[in-house]
């Protein structure tokens, strides 16, 4: 069984751009675990984890989320200006520790 995360954001409402969230574990030694939402009252969803461009229809296209910038005590998430299912997002951190 998984334990508690040692950081878990919760529910987070989510704009085009970075969004700098602060988890204060004082290392970069974690496993993240990021999931989605369209809305609060449907299931957590990946859709388009770490991003994707639709080519195909529009040029440029940019859609989905992707964590990056992790820091001792923050991590960024970016949402593609075009995405349309990553409405909230919920980031939990596990400490790795040592053998």
């Amino acid at each position: 069984m998984l334990k508690k995360p040692d950081f878990d954001s919760g529910w987070l409402s989510l704009s085009p751009g970075d969004k700098e969230i602060v988890h204060s574990l004082n290392t970069t030694e974690v496993v993240v675990y990021m999931t989605g939402k369209k809305t609060l009252k449907r299931a957590p969803h990946q859709m388009e984890y770490g991003g994707f461009v639709n080519t195909v229809v529009v040029a440029n296209d940019y859609r989905g989320v992707y964590w990056h910038k992790l820091t001792p005590n923050s991590i960024t998430i970016h949402k593609h200006g075009n995405d349309e299912n990553w409405e909230y997002v919920r980031v939990m951190l596990w400490k790795i520790s040592d053998p």
